[in-house]
């Protein structure tokens, strides 16, 4: 098996990708194909079903135990969109696809891959075969000439398969339930034109070609904003045509209804060198107009964690990389947002370097690659001092009346919300019977911490300090100025046992906050 694809995981699977790769299998090009996968099933003693329109049904009986499950079907299809890029000498009718492993992805030299759905094929392959998988009854449905309209699967006839649940394996990503598709649209368009065969002597032909583009599924990569080599080509050619008064020779893009077009061609004919250098400066003029429309996004930002260690990232990147891959490979940037509690004790730091120097590694067009561990920077660095102005008395619990407010000084309390931790306190139990509720001092029927009360040891009185751990890291970014609340001194405590004033708050800066 050529160019490391043997050695990939599953190998169960990819042994049989590779199998794939080796049998032309164009869409109206069955015959192959389908003798080899009935030959297969044949082979493994399991009972092997053929239609009229070549589709495939192999049945593999449940593992003991499981006889009474319901029947599974797994389907996908044989067939492929064969594209070729005009430099490639390439026979989809008879030349084997040359796979092979760039980086993270196994691609095609200069053509497709045909993993839509070969993938899938390979996947339910390796499940016939296996032997030591724990299963109901299994239907293996392999059906044609899917890409051209589905032909296989509407000549399903009843009978040919007898399950009730099927799984079908040409989705494009884990996770997600397809419920329909756009559909498509064969349009035929004539008109007439002056034919003039005769060429003056002076004039010039221009070949004008249009390459390099990524092109892609017309249905599962339309919305993905590549270009379509026909569309631009005839940008160009109605621009070049109306501006210059030139004729056109011939004109081709493209090879399948289903594929965005990534190449096309025309050839102009020009009167005279003046002309042709004309066309010359279009054609340069419309080449950077194109690249950059479509140079792509310049950088990726996703923010999903909250206080995680770097396994979670871990797991966040592959996912990301899952879904928007091909993106980051277009970018200069990503940006994986906050939330990497880096400073917290026993965090694996190493992991994280490791994790992104591999990160860089799979994308080496990527310029910078940025965290915001803002939490992690003042992840307790610092507490809020409050003092208690009254306690009311009331039935279950007492309420400790603060110089603080919540929705003025700790807005991210109610906002995310959380409980926070108070210096010699406790989540009360139920044989504690000194239990308070904080109350903030703003005029909001709200301002209290609604998260849960607190336990003390010793009652609380009037004057006494309520000391709020880990405050620094939202706090003193989202406070407001509600109602004109006083704001908390900044200040700092030294390993001299000095307390230094950084900042106060008076009413200029609640005035100024206004206006």
């Amino acid at each position: 098996m050529e160019n490391g694809i043997s050695n990939l995981k599953p190998s169960d699977v990819w042994k049989h990708f590779y199998s794939l790769t080796q049998i032309p299998r164009p869409s109206g090009q069955m015959e192959e194909i389908t003798n080899f996968i009935e030959s297969f099933g044949k082979k493994l003693g399991l009972e092997t079903l053929r239609d009229s329109a070549n589709n495939i049904c192999i049945k593999k009986p449940a593992t003991p135990g499981y006889e009474n499950k319901q029947t599974i079907i797994l389907q996908s299809h044989l067939d492929m969109v064969p594209q070729a890029n005009s430099d490639i000498e390439f026979d989809s009718s008879k030349d084997p696809i040359q796979a092979y492993i760039d980086g993270e992805w196994v691609k095609a030299k200069g053509t497709t891959l045909g993993a839509d759905n070969g993938i899938g094929v390979a996947t339910t392959m390796a499940v016939l075969e296996a032997t030591d998988l724990e299963h109901g009854p299994l239907e293996a449905l392999f059906t044609t000439d899917e890409e051209t309209g589905m032909y296989g699967a509407v000549a399903v006839r009843p009978g040919f398969i007898n399950g009730k649940i099927m799984l079908n394996l040409d989705s494009e990503l884990d996770g997600e339930l397809y419920i329909g598709c756009a559909g498509g649209a064969d349009i035929t368009v004539q008109f007439q034109y002056e034919d003039e065969s005769w060429i003056p002597q002076e004039d010039i032909a221009v070949k004008v070609s249009l390459k390099g583009l990524k092109g892609g599924h017309s249905g599962v990569d339309i919305h993905l904003g590549r270009a379509n080599a026909n569309k631009l080509m005839f940008r160009f050619l109605k621009d070049a045509l109306l501006t210059y008064d030139i004729h056109l020779s011939s004109v081709s893009g493209g090879s399948l209804r289903n594929a965005i077009p990534r190449e096309a061609f025309a050839i102009l004919v020009v009167d005279g060198k003046e002309k042709y250098e004309r066309i010359k400066e279009m054609v340069a003029g419309y080449e950077e107009l194109f690249i950059k429309e479509f140079e792509g996004i310049e950088g990726i930002h996703f923010h999903v964690l909250c206080e995680n260690d770097s396994y979670t990232l871990e797991r966040t990147l592959k996912e990301v990389e899952r879904k928007f891959g091909d993106l980051i490979a277009q970018a200069k940037w990503v940006n994986m947002g906050g939330g990497h509690l880096i400073t917290k004790e026993g965090y694996d730091v190493e992991h994280l370097v490791e994790l992104l120097k591999d990160f860089r590694k799979r994308y080496p067009n990527l310029e910078e690659v940025i965290l915001e561990p803002g939490e992690a920077v003042g992840w307790q660095t610092g507490v809020l001092v409050t003092s208690i102005q009254d306690i009311i008395e009331c039935k279950d619990f007492n309420i400790a009346m603060l110089d603080a407010s919540f929705a003025c000084h700790m807005p991210d309390c109610l906002e995310m919300p959380y409980k926070p931790a108070i210096l010699n306190s406790r989540n009360p139990k139920p044989e504690d019977k000194l239990i308070y509720r904080m109350g903030g001092n703003s005029c909001l029927a709200g301002d209290f911490m609604g998260m849960g009360d607190y336990a003390f040891d010793e009652p609380l009185e009037v004057g006494e300090k309520i000391i709020f751990e880990d405050m620094i890291h939202y706090t003193m970014v989202k406070t407001t100025f509600f109602n004109g609340v006083q704001h908390p001194h900044i200040a700092v405590w030294t390993k001299e046992d000095e307390l230094l004033l950084l900042r106060s708050f008076g009413y200029e800066d609640y005035k100024g906050k206004l206006s």
